[in-house]
């Protein structure tokens, strides 16, 4: 139905069907129906968000600034500092090999040249190994800090929350900006320090 009726002046009108019929129109109102009640909700009940207590915490730096976390990193990487130098050392030995075939390839001959290639593509093989299994070994020590600290954490997370009375806790990356005040990281670090 077409029927042209009066807006809010004589001199504006608007077509019913517009109001009614078209779903857009209906979505797009709707739409912005809910959020006023919405905000008109939140404004008139800020007494209750008040009393919403919030903070955010950044659960791998509390863990990795743990004396816990610290002590394991530096055995780690104690344990891994000969492997990681001999993968170095092989790297380089790779590039000067690439370096010399590249240089001299018009000059050798073709056995010569051939035997080159192999030997770099055998040291990227084993290059290749050791980076994997240095991998894998850092995995593995990650897999056994998170089994080891997983409880502590959990433990220093529950008596934080019990103590401060706190409704939410947020993940701090969840967060785009968050006041130094609800940053509760340093607070749990020195509460999984304190277990032993």
């Amino acid at each position: 139905m077409t029927t042209m009726t009066p807006g809010r002046s004589s001199s504006v009108w608007v077509n019913r069907s517009d109001l009614t019929g078209n779903k857009h129109t209906r979505g797009f109102l709707m739409k912005g129906f809910k959020l006023l009640v919405l905000a008109g909700l939140l404004f008139s009940s800020s007494t209750v968000w008040a009393e919403i207590r919030i903070a955010v915490v950044d659960l791998n730096a509390a863990v990795m600034k743990s004396d816990e976390a610290r002590l394991r990193a530096e055995k780690l990487k104690s344990g891994l500092g000969q492997e990681e130098a001999d993968a170095i050392a092989l790297r380089n030995q790779i590039q000067k090999l690439d370096e010399k075939r590249q240089k001299d390839a018009a000059v050798m001959g073709q056995d010569e040249l051939r035997r080159l290639e192999k030997e770099i593509a055998d040291k990227k093989i084993e290059l290749n190994f050791k980076g994997q299994k240095l991998q894998q070994k850092g995995k593995d020590a990650s897999q056994e800090l998170q089994a080891v600290m997983g409880p502590k954490v959990e433990k220093a997370m529950k008596a934080i929350v019990d103590e401060k009375k706190y409704d939410l806790i947020l993940q701090r990356q969840a967060a785009l900006w968050v006041d130094p005040k609800f940053d509760i990281t340093p607070e749990l670090t020195q509460r999984i320090n304190a277990q032993k």
